[in-house]
C-alpha cells in the first residue's frame, strides 16, 4: 500500500453531481468531517473560471476564484493575501490568478499583470513585471521574498519571467508554448509537440537539469511540480516523476502510485510548486491524492465527467485542493479572436502601424485598409477610407480627425466579416518646427565636391541662409563652429583635413524667431591615398605568391590589383580573382612587385610593394615520399606509389628492395624487383620491402626517397585450435581459435563429430557446444579457417577422448518452503540430477535439533507434510532419491526447523476504557484492552471520532476546540499472528465534547451613577455555551424586578454603590461575575448643574456637530464650537421633543465630549441640544435616531421599575404613549419645569 494513497470517503453508488462554474474542494482541515466536499466556497457569485490555493497547515489557507465576470472572491486569507489584494484590481476585469507562498499575481483581460504580497513585500523587480500585454498565464516562485519570480506565457506561444535575476537571464527563447509551472527554484514550459524544457534560479542541477531520458524522449502534455519532485504526464497517460535532489531518490509517499490505479490519467493538478501532495485526474472521473500528509487527506467522490470538464485544479502543501468543473468543450462561435491594433502616436508628420485581426476561422479575400471619420463614435460605415499604406503617414489633413485600421474577409460561406480597431485620435497638428533637417550628399575626401541639402520647415519661412561650417570635432557645440562658406557645392580643400563639416540652415519665422537645422557631421576629411601593397611567399620556381593589398585611407569605388614582373610586364588580376602568382621557369632572374589602385570620385590612389629578390630555380626536393598499397603476406600483391617532386626532375625510377629489419641503412637493401604491382615471394619471408624512387636533376645530383617499409613478409597461416570442458554429457565444451599470421579478413568457426558431422558456427555466434546423448562414443575436434586477399588457412584441434555418460548425480539439493509451525503445511522442492533417472522418490524425516539419525516420518512420501505436535522441538529434513540403472543418489535438504508450536489466536478480555472529562483543554486518559494470544509488534492505541476516522494516537487524547460536538471512542488493534490479520476491541464512547465552562470576561457598567441618569450594563462572557440571566445590586442587595441591562438611577437610589451581575448556568453548575461598583449615586443636581428646560429650544441652531443618524445603545462624538473654546467646560447634553438629559460631560481639549444614546429612545427625528453651566444654549441641531431592525417598535424595554417605576420615553413618540393619561396633565407640568428654568436663570444672573 502506498503511503498517502486514501480510498474515496463516502462513495455513493452513482457520481456526485457536480454544477458549472462552483468551486469544489477538499482537504486535511483538522475538523475531522468525513464529507467528502471539504471546501464550502461561496458559489452564489459562480460562474467561476479559474481558482487558486495557497496555504501551509491544516487551519490556514487561503483560496482565490475568479468569476466570469472578472471579480476575485476569497475564501480564508493565510498571509493576509485576501486583505491586501490590491483596490485598484476591483475595478479591472480579471480573467486568471495565482498564488505562491504570500504571493499573488492576477491576469488582467487586456492580458497585463497585476502582483502583490504580504508583508515583508518582495523586492520591486517581483512586484513590477515590465511585461508586454498579451499574457494568458503566469507561475510565480521563489524560495524567499528575495528571490521571488514569475513567469508568464504569452498568446504567441513565447514566455517571459521577472524577478529573480539567475532565473531571468536563463530563460530560454522558447515558441509554441501551451502551459507553463513553476516552484521554488525552476520553471517548465511545454510545447504543443510535446516537448518539455526547464530552467533554474542557479547553475546547480536541481529539477531543471535532472529530466530523465524517459521524459525527454516522451510527449508530455501536463506537469506539475512541487518542492523537489516533479511530475509529467504522457500522451499516453502515464505519469513519470523524478527528483531534483542529488541523489535522485524520491521518497514512497511521493511516487505516483501506479500500481493501483487501474485507468488513464487525463491531468495533474497545479500544486503551485509547494509541498508534498498531488492530485491527479483519470479517464474515468476519479481522483487520485497521495503525498506526504497521509490517511488525512480527503478525497471527493468520483464525478460524471460526460458533461464537464475540469476547468480549473490546483493542490496547495497539506493537501489543499480546488477545482472548477464546466461544461463540455464546444465548438467556438466564429469570430474575431483578436481586433486590429494600431501603434504610433497621432501627430501630424508621424506614422501608424495597423496590426490585422485574426478569427477563428479560415478566411479569404482579406484586406486592410485605413479610415478616418470627425468622430470616435461614428457609425461603421460613415468612415472614409484613406488607403491600405502601411504604416500611414499622418498628413495635415488628417488632422482633427480619429483614424482605425480595419480588416475585412470572408469566411468559408461567403459571410462578409469587418472588424475596427480601437479608433486613435483626436490627429494633433504638429508642432512649427524642422521638418527635415538638412542634408550632405557626399564623402569627407579632400579634392571632392560634397552638396547640401537644405532644411524644410512647416510653417512660412521670410529668410532663409544655407551654409557651411567645420570644426575640430563631431560634437562640438553648435556656436563653435566655423563658417567656411555658402557655396553649394563645395568643393573640400586643404584646410579641412582632419576636421568636419556640417551644412546648416538659418531661418526666420514671421515672428522673427530664427530656427536653426544642422546637417549631421561629415569626417574627419582625409586625403584620397593607399599604403604600400606587400607579398608573402619566396620568389622560387614553383612556389606561389600572394599579394597582400595596401589600406585605403576612404573606400574607394572601384579596385584593381596587378602583378608587376620584371619591372615592365604588367600582368592584370581578373575582378574577383585570386592575388596568387604561381612562379614558373619564365620568371627565373626576374623581380617581381605586388600593386593596387583604387578610384573615388574622380581621385586615383596608387601604392606597390617592394620589388622581391630575382626568381631563382630551387634544388630538387620531394614533395611527397613513396607509399605502398597491400598487405606483407606471401603470395600477394603489392603496388608502390612514386615519390612526387617540388618540380619535373630530368629521370625518374622506381623499384622494390628487401631487407632483413626494417631500420637496415640504405645501403643494406637489395634489389628485388622494377615489376609494379610486384608478388611477394618465398624468398621475400621474414624480410622488409620498400618502394624507393630515384630521381636526377639537370645538373646530375641524385635524389632517393624510400617508402615506409612493409613487413615482416609472412606466410598465412592459423596455428592449431583446442578445446576447454571434458567430454562427458551434460558438459559444455568451448572452441578456442588457433592464431593467425596476419589479420584475416574473414574467419569461421566449425565443431566436426566423429570426424564426420560438420556443425557451422554462425556469425557472431557463441563457440561453446553442449554435449547430449546423442554424442556418445564419438570423438570431438573445432576448426578454424581464415581468408586473405584470395588465400585461406585452416587448422584443427586435437579431437577429444569419446564422450561418455558421467556418474548419476544431483546438480541440486532437495529444499522445504513454508512455516515451521505445528499445524502449517511444508512443502519439499525435489533435488535435481545431471541425468534422467529411471525412478525418483521422495521420504520425510525428524532429526533432533542438535543433529544426529534421521528418523522417518511414516507415510510421508509426498512432497507436502502436514506438521503436528509430534514435530515440536525437532528439524525436518525432506529427500529425494533417484535410480538409474544400477546407481542410486539421495540429495537432502538442509535441516529445517526447530518446529514450534502453534499461534494462539487473540482473545479480547477486557474493552479498552476512557477516563477523564469530555470538555476542552481537559485530558482523556484510555486503558487499553486486555488480551491473550499471539502478536506481531506491539499494540497500536489509537483515538476515533463517530466516523471512525483516527484522531490521535497514544494513551491520551488533549481536547480542543476542534474536538466540540464530537463523541470520542478508545481503539487497541494487534496483528494476530496466527491469522496475519489485525484485531481490534473499541471503548463506549464518551461526549459530546464540550467547551470549558468558564468565565473569559467580567460584566461592567457604564454611564453616570447620578438620579435621572441610567445605567447600562455590559453582561459576562463565558465559554461553554452556559444560559445567561442578569441582575443589579444596590449596596449588594439585589434590586428587585431590575434584570434588564438597563437601570434608570431614581432618588430611591440615591447614596446606594451600584453594580452589575451575571449569573450564567450549564446544566447543575452555575457562575456569577459581578461588575466593579459605580457610585455612590449623586442627587440629581449635585454636580451644579442646571435644570433642563421643558421644550426644545428655538434659536441658536448649529454651533455644535454631531451625526445626522444614531442608532439607539450608540456612543457619539459632539463637537462643541469652532475652535477649543470650550475645553474643559462640563455641558448639559439634552434630547428633545420631550426633554431627557443624556449627561453633563466635560469637554475634551479637542472640543469634544462622547455622550450615549439611550436605547429606549423612540425611532425618529429628535433635537440634540447642549448648554453651558449657566443654563445658556450653546447650540443644537436635528438627529435622526433609526435601527437596523423593522423599526416596530422603540427599542429595548428591559429597564425595571426600580423603587420609583419606569422614567417616560423621551422623543416624538412620547406623548401618543401617554395620550391616555391626559394631555393636560403633561401640558401642565411642562409649565412648572418652564416657571422652574426661569427662577434658576433669574438666580444664577
Amino acid at each position: 500500500m502506498v503511503t498517502g494513497l486514501v480510498a474515496v470517503a463516502n462513495i455513493a453508488t452513482a457520481a456526485e453531481p457536480v454544477v458549472d462554474g462552483h468551486v469544489y474542494g477538499w482537504g486535511a482541515e483538522g475538523t475531522y468531517d468525513p464529507k467528502p466536499w471539504t471546501l464550502d466556497f461561496p458559489n452564489e457569485q459562480a460562474p467561476f473560471v479559474d481558482v487558486a490555493v495557497d496555504g501551509l497547515s491544516w487551519g490556514g489557507h487561503t483560496t482565490l476564484a475568479v468569476t466570469s465576470g472578472g471579480d476575485v472572491v476569497a475564501q480564508g486569507d493565510y498571509g493576509s493575501i485576501a486583505t491586501l489584494m490590491p483596490a485598484s484590481l476591483r475595478s479591472q476585469h480579471v480573467t486568471a490568478i495565482e498564488i505562491f507562498s504570500g504571493r499573488a499575481a492576477a491576469l488582467t483581460q487586456n492580458g497585463a499583470i497585476v502582483t502583490w504580497a504580504n508583508a515583508p513585500a518582495p523586492p520591486a523587480e517581483y512586484q513590477n513585471p515590465s511585461a508586454p500585454t498579451g499574457v494568458i498565464d503566469v507561475q510565480l516562485g521563489g524560495s524567499s521574498d528575495s528571490t521571488a519570480f514569475g513567469v508568464g506565457l504569452k498568446g504567441d506561444g513565447t514566455v517571459f519571467s521577472w524577478g529573480n535575476s539567475g532565473l531571468v537571464s536563463r530563460t530560454p527563447a522558447l515558441t509554441d508554448v501551451v502551459q507553463i509551472d513553476a516552484n521554488n527554484n525552476a520553471a517548465f514550459a511545454i510545447t504543443s509537440q510535446g516537448d518539455l524544457y526547464a530552467w533554474s534560479t542557479s547553475t546547480l542541477p536541481g529539477l531543471a537539469g535532472r529530466i530523465p531520458d524517459e521524459v525527454r524522449n516522451a510527449t508530455i502534455v501536463d506537469v506539475s511540480l512541487n518542492t523537489n519532485v516533479a511530475y509529467a504526464l504522457t500522451d499516453a497517460g502515464e505519469v513519470l516523476s523524478w527528483s531534483g535532489s542529488a541523489s535522485g531518490n524520491i521518497s514512497e509517499d511521493q511516487r505516483f502510485p501506479a500500481d493501483q490505479v487501474d485507468d488513464r490519467v487525463v491531468a495533474l493538478s497545479s500544486s503551485n510548486g509547494r509541498g508534498t501532495d498531488q492530485t491527479a485526474l483519470t479517464e474515468s472521473g476519479e481522483f487520485i491524492t497521495w503525498g506526504a500528509s497521509g490517511s488525512d487527506i480527503r478525497k471527493p467522490p468520483p464525478v460524471n465527467l460526460d458533461a464537464q470538464r475540469v476547468v480549473a485544479m490546483e493542490t496547495a502543501s497539506s493537501a489543499h485542493t480546488a477545482m472548477i468543473f464546466g461544461p463540455a468543450d464546444q465548438e467556438p462561435e466564429p469570430g474575431v479572436t483578436s481586433p486590429p491594433r494600431v501603434d504610433g502616436f497621432p501627430v501630424v508628420a508621424s506614422e501608424l502601424t495597423g496590426t490585422p485581426a485574426q478569427f477563428n476561422f479560415e478566411t479569404s479575400n482579406e484586406s486592410n485598409a485605413w479610415y478616418y471619420a470627425d468622430a470616435p463614435d461614428t457609425p461603421e460605415g460613415d468612415w472614409t477610407r484613406i488607403g491600405d499604406t502601411n504604416p500611414l503617414p499622418l498628413t495635415a489633413d488628417l488632422q482633427g480627425k480619429y483614424v482605425v485600421y480595419r480588416t475585412q474577409v470572408e469566411d468559408p460561406d461567403g459571410e462578409t466579416w469587418i472588424a475596427d480597431s480601437t479608433p486613435i485620435g483626436p490627429i494633433e497638428a504638429q508642432p512649427p518646427g524642422v521638418v527635415e533637417q538638412p542634408k550632405i550628399n557626399g564623402i569627407p575626401v579632400q579634392n571632392t565636391q560634397v552638396t547640401g541639402i537644405p532644411a524644410t520647415f512647416n510653417f512660412p519661412t521670410e529668410t532663409v541662409v544655407n551654409e557651411w561650417y567645420r570644426a575640430d570635432s563631431a560634437d562640438t557645440p553648435a556656436d563653435q563652429w566655423t563658417r567656411v562658406g555658402n557655396a553649394n557645392p563645395y568643393r573640400i580643400v586643404a584646410a579641412d583635413r582632419d576636421k568636419y563639416l556640417v551644412f546648416r540652415t538659418t531661418a526666420t519665422d514671421a515672428d522673427g524667431t530664427v530656427w536653426t537645422a544642422d546637417s549631421e557631421p561629415i569626417g574627419p576629411i582625409v586625403q584620397f591615398t593607399v599604403s604600400a601593397a606587400s607579398i608573402e611567399g619566396e620568389p622560387l620556381v614553383g612556389s606561389t605568391l600572394t599579394g597582400v593589398p595596401g589600406e585605403f585611407s576612404y573606400e574607394p569605388e572601384t579596385v584593381r590589383y596587378f602583378w608587376l614582373i620584371g619591372g615592365t610586364e604588367v600582368v592584370n588580376v581578373p575582378e574577383g580573382g585570386s592575388l596568387d602568382l604561381v612562379l614558373s621557369d619564365e620568371h627565373v632572374g626576374k623581380t617581381v612587385q605586388f600593386y593596387v589602385q583604387g578610384s573615388l570620385a574622380g581621385l586615383n590612389a596608387t601604392n606597390f610593394s617592394p620589388p622581391t629578390a630575382p626568381v631563382e630555380v630551387p634544388p630538387l626536393r620531394v614533395a611527397e615520399q613513396p607509399t605502398i598499397n597491400g598487405v606483407p603476406v606471401q603470395n600477394t600483391q603489392v603496388t608502390g606509389i612514386p615519390a612526387t617532386f617540388n618540380r619535373t626532375p630530368a629521370s625518374v625510377t622506381s623499384e622494390w628492395y628487401r631487407a632483413d629489419s626494417a631500420d637496415a641503412p640504405a645501403e643494406e637493401w637489395t634489389r628485388v624487383s622494377d615489376a609494379n604491382p610486384y608478388r611477394i615471394v618465398a624468398a621475400d619471408r621474414d624480410k622488409y620491402l620498400v618502394f624507393r624512387t630515384t630521381a636526377t636533376d639537370e645538373a646530375g645530383e641524385t635524389l632517393v626517397s624510400d617508402s615506409e617499409p612493409i613487413g615482416p613478409i609472412v606466410q598465412f597461416t592459423v596455428s592449431a585450435a583446442s578445446i576447454e570442458g571434458e567430454p562427458l554429457v551434460g558438459n559444455t565444451l568451448t572452441g578456442v581459435p588457433g592464431e593467425f599470421s596476419y589479420e584475416p579478413e574473414n574467419v569461421t568457426y566449425f565443431w566436426l563429430i566423429g570426424g564426420t558431422e560438420v556443425i557451422n558456427v554462425p556469425a557472431n555466434g557463441s563457440l561453446d557446444l553442449l554435449l547430449t546423448e546423442d554424442h556418445v562414443g564419438k570423438t570431438v575436434q573445432f576448426y578454424v579457417q581464415g581468408s586473405l586477399a584470395g588465400l585461406n588457412a585452416t587448422n584443427f584441434s586435437p579431437p577429444t577422448a569419446p564422450v561418455e555418460l558421467p556418474p548419476l548425480a544431483n546438480t541440486s539439493d532437495s529444499e522445504i518452503s513454508g512455516t515451521a509451525k505445528s499445524g502449517q503445511t511444508l512443502t519439499g522442492t525435489p533435488a535435481t540430477f545431471n541425468l534422467e533417472p529411471d525412478t525418483v522418490t521422495h521420504a520425510w524425516f525428524t532429526q533432533p535439533t542438535e543433529g544426529g539419525e534421521l528418523t522417518p516420518i511414516p507415510d510421508a512420501d509426498g512432497t507436502e507434510l502436514v506438521l503436528t505436535d509430534d514435530h515440536i522441538g525437532l528439524n525436518i529434513v525432506f529427500r529425494t532419491t533417484a535410480v538409474r540403472g544400477e546407481e542410486t543418489v539421495d540429495a537432502d535438504s538442509a535441516p529445517f526447523g526447530p518446529i514450534a508450536r502453534a499461534d494462539i489466536p487473540v482473545d479480547f478480555s477486557q474493552e479498552p476504557t476512557i477516563t477523564g472529562t469530555p470538555e476542552v483543554e481537559q485530558t482523556l486518559t484510555g486503558v487499553a484492552a486486555e488480551f491473550t494470544g499471539d502478536i506481531e509488534g506491539q499494540p497500536l492505541n489509537e483515538w476515533l471520532n463517530a466516523a471512525g476516522e483516527v484522531i490521535g494516537t497514544g494513551n491520551t487524547l488533549a481536547l480542543t476546540t476542534d474536538h466540540i460536538g464530537a463523541t470520542v471512542r478508545f481503539r487497541t488493534t494487534v496483528t494476530e499472528v496466527a491469522s496475519g490479520e489485525q484485531v481490534s476491541s473499541t471503548s463506549t464512547p464518551v461526549g459530546p465534547v464540550v467547551d470549558r465552562f468558564l468565565e473569559v470576561g467580567p460584566p461592567t457598567i457604564e454611564g453616570t451613577p447620578k438620579v435621572g441618569q441610567t445605567l447600562t450594563g455590559t453582561p459576562a462572557e463565558f465559554r461553554g455555551g452556559p444560559e445567561l440571566a442578569n441582575v443589579w445590586l444596590a449596596d449588594g442587595e439585589v434590586i428587585e424586578g431590575a434584570t434588564g441591562t438597563l437601570l434608570e438611577l431614581t432618588d430611591e437610589h440615591e447614596g446606594a454603590t451600584i453594580a452589575f451581575r451575571t449569573v450564567a448556568t450549564r446544566g447543575d453548575a452555575t457562575l456569577e461575575s459581578t461588575s466593579a461598583e459605580v457610585g455612590p449615586v449623586a442627587p440629581k443636581d449635585d454636580d451644579g448643574g442646571v435644570t433642563p428646560p421643558p421644550g426644545p429650544p428655538t434659536d441658536r441652531e448649529g454651533g455644535i456637530s454631531a451625526p445626522d443618524t444614531v442608532a439607539p445603545g450608540e456612543t457619539i462624538t459632539v463637537k462643541v464650537g469652532e475652535n477649543d473654546d470650550w475645553a474643559g467646560e462640563k455641558v448639559t447634553v439634552m434630547l428633545y421633543s420631550n426633554p431627557r438629559e443624556l449627561g453633563t460631560p466635560t469637554v475634551g481639549a479637542d472640543g469634544t465630549f462622547s455622550v450615549t444614546i439611550p436605547t429606549d429612545v423612540a425611532l425618529g427625528q429628535h433635537q440634540l441640544a447642549v448648554y453651558d453651566a449657566n443654563g445658556t444654549i450653546i447650540g443644537w441641531q436635528y438627529i435622526t435616531v433609526a435601527s437596523a431592525d423593522d423599526g416596530s417598535g422603540p427599542g429595548d424595554d428591559s429597564t425595571g421599575p426600580g423603587i420609583g417605576g419606569r422614567l417616560p420615553n423621551a422623543g416624538a413618540d412620547s406623548s401618543a404613549a401617554l395620550a391616555p393619561i391626559g394631555l393636560a396633565v403633561l401640558l401642565a407640568g411642562a409649565v412648572t419645569m418652564g416657571a422652574a428654568w426661569r427662577r434658576r436663570q433669574q438666580l444664577i444672573g
